[in-house]
């Protein structure tokens, strides 16, 4: 598993649907704000079901004051279903002028499967009715809620329509406890950006020459368990490498990226597959553009559990 101490509307949908707008006022010079909600995946993350019960703004409007864009809860949603795709999770809320330096999401229930096993929040249950296998701990969870990466560190309001989209990254949000409780740890990682200036992060994840994969955490890897990160200040954004090699971090906001990866992937068993890889150091992602970034694995290697 990846750390050890992450209505759907198809997105050419949505496009077509701001294009057909006459223009981005809202009416009675107040600001209106939508969020879409999308998820890098976790690879050896099966499912990720998260009950979201409250956003808010925070900033200059009134000091201390919070604007509310949602009061309800939105009942379980499985973000690992959101690769490349969105859904509506707030539409066209005004909002008074301002600037906003905070937009936080306050988390319900929670329910993680991995390893074919099932792991709760306390006081959460499965949508299913499947019995909960061991504990989903989530510290960050607390009623002021979870801080979102804002792009350039605040949204600014005034009589425009905005859309923002947030991507609830499941590869760096979970991970097994550090202390071996067989319990896992949700510490949510949510990054924002404006969909009408996002651009691409794509490229392919291939073996070197007289390079394998080992097996490990008692079966079998794949490339897909390899974790291509980019990085811009306190942006962190990931991608999921599917089965043939080929990745792509949508969604990213322009800038100059940091290339990394995930060094080590944790199984359940104790076992730790372990990757070095070259690649470029970094990327320019343009409003949007495609930057192309391929990484070539130089070495993978597993080390049993108890080593």
């Amino acid at each position: 598993m990846r750390r050890s101490f992450g209505v759907l509307t198809v997105l050419l949908a949505f496009s077509l649907a701001l294009a057909a707008c006459d223009d981005g006022t809202a009416p009675g010079g107040e600001g209106t704000l939508s969020l879409l909600l999308t998820d890098a995946p976790g690879a050896d993350i099966e499912e990720a079901w998260v009950e979201i019960t409250g956003i808010y703004l925070q900033g200059t409007f009134v000091a201390g004051e919070r604007v509310w864009l949602l009061e309800e809860s939105t009942g379980l949603i499985d973000l690992a279903q959101l690769s490349g795709i969105t859904m509506d999770l707030v539409k066209d809320v005004a909002v008074p002028p301002g600037v906003y330096a905070q937009l936080n999401i306050v988390i319900g229930d929670a329910v993680l499967v991995a390893g074919g096993n099932v792991y709760t929040k306390p006081g959460s249950s499965h949508p299913d009715g499947r019995p909960s296998d061991g504990l989903l701990e989530c510290p960050s969870c607390t009623e002021t809620g979870i801080k979102v990466n804002l792009p350039g560190g605040a949204v600014t309001l005034e009589s425009e329509s905005k859309i923002l989209v947030l991507d609830f990254d499941v590869s760096q949000s979970y991970g097994l406890d550090a202390g071996l409780s067989g319990a896992w740890v949700m510490d949510p990682l949510i990054n924002g950006s404006d969909f009408q200036t996002t651009g691409t992060i794509q490229g392919t994840v291939s073996l070197g020459q007289d390079v394998t994969l080992p097996a490990c955490g008692g079966g079998a890897t794949a490339l897909s368990d390899f974790l291509p990160m980019a990085i811009l200040d306190e942006i962190q954004r990931s991608g999921d490498v599917a089965d043939d090699g080929s990745y792509r971090i949508a969604f990213v906001e322009p800038g100059d990226y940091s290339l990394s990866f995930e060094s080590q992937v944790s199984f359940d068993n104790g076992d730790v597959l372990s990757f070095d890889a070259t690649h470029p150091a970094s990327v320019s992602v343009t409003s949007g553009g495609v930057a192309e970034a391929d990484y070539t694995l130089v070495d993978a290697s597993c080390t049993p559990s108890g080593s």
